[in-house]
Parts: structure tokens; sequence; C-alpha cells
């Protein structure tokens, strides 16, 4: 009771003010059980990263992976996962005994992930396809889950956060990677500096 309790706590502060019900023909059936998030939303398809080079430059995934205390064994779900930034380097991490799972509602994004995957030969390495508000995981599976700038991103957090929850083990963790500014001022091109940044967030 208490966890529940403490999650829908933390929706609340995450998601703001329910919005109004003029809204509801644009949100996806599934969601609108629950409220309205009144939040601005940065549309898929606007970011841009530094490459992979420049982000390994300044430790960007090592830096994320020790905060997180990524080990060997350990099962990982990286939602938003893009073309693998993150989804191949937690998976040398946590090894063959481990597993990650790469999610991500852009199905050419997943494409080309799966074919890094089968190019890297990264067996401990499985793809799926989400929806905006459920990331669909399956329950009691994971010891972390990884929202890599992705968050800012998430039009139904109420939902997607309600459904993402169960997925987690006992004593496991969301780990929350994004900028640290209102989200429809996002900047369009991002870089990690260290772990001192306000780019990092850990919930």
């Amino acid at each position: 009771m208490r966890s529940t309790a403490a999650l829908l706590m933390g929706l609340a502060l995450l998601a703001g003010c329910q919005g109004s019900k003029k809204d509801e023909p644009a949100r996806p059936v599934t969601a609108r059980e629950f409220p309205h998030a009144d939040r601005p939303v940065t549309k898929p398809g606007l970011k841009s990263f530094s490459t992979e080079v420049q982000r390994d430059s300044v430790n960007e995934a090592a830096t994320v992976m020790d905060l997180a205390a990524i080990s060997e064994g350990m099962t990982v779900a990286d939602i938003g996962a893009g073309e693998g930034y993150y989804t191949v380097r937690l998976a040398v991490r946590v090894g063959r005994k481990g597993r990650v799972l790469g999610q991500d509602i852009d199905r050419l994004a997943l494409e080309r992930l799966g074919a890094r995957v089968e190019r890297e030969r990264l067996d401990n390495v499985s793809i799926k396809l989400g929806t905006p508000d459920d990331p669909g995981l399956p329950p009691a599976s994971f010891d972390r889950i990884f929202l890599v700038h992705m968050y800012h991103e998430v039009a139904e957090p109420y939902a997607f956060l309600w459904r993402l929850r169960p997925a987690l083990r006992p004593g496991g963790k969301v780990i929350v990677v994004d900028v640290d500014r209102a989200t429809d001022r996002t900047a369009r091109r991002r870089r990690c500096c260290s772990a001192n940044s306000p780019l990092w967030a850990f919930v």
C-alpha cells in the first residue's frame, strides 16, 4: 500500500495539473482513464544528440551506468532506445548472464537497432516495440529501467509510469536522465559533461 501511495504522489508531482476534458479526443483511448498531464511535451524527432564518439569522449554512458550501479548479471530495460547508444553498452556491462531489452515506439529506429545487435552479435539483447502510454514490459523482470533523454517526450506520463512500475523487480530502480529545463525549451543538441552537470536526474 505504501509503494502504491508513493507512486501516485510521484505521478502527481511529475505530471502537474489535470487538463480539461476538451483534450480527450486527441488522447489515446488506452490513456483516458488517467488524468491529462498539463505540461509541454517535446515532439519526437525534434531532438538530436552529439555523436556516440563525442558522448563516449566525456564518458556519458560509463558515468550513468556507474551511478546506476549496473553490474554483471542484471536485467535492464532501455526505454526510448533509438539506435542503441545505451543498449549496446548496457549489454557489455551486464555480460552474458545479464539481459537488456531495447524498447522504442519508432519502428524504423528499432529496425536499425536490430541490425546493429545482429552485426555486433549481442546475444543478450532483445528488442520490443512499445506505445506512447505503455512501455509493454513484462512484470517483475528488471533490476533497472533506463529513461534516457526521452521523458520530455512522454505525452501520457500518468499512464506510462503506472504501467512501467510493475516491471521492476524488488529493489529495482527507474533511472531518468534528462536536461534540467522546461520541456518546451529542451535543447535540440545535448551533450553530457560530468556527473555534477544539471543533465542528471535519478529517480
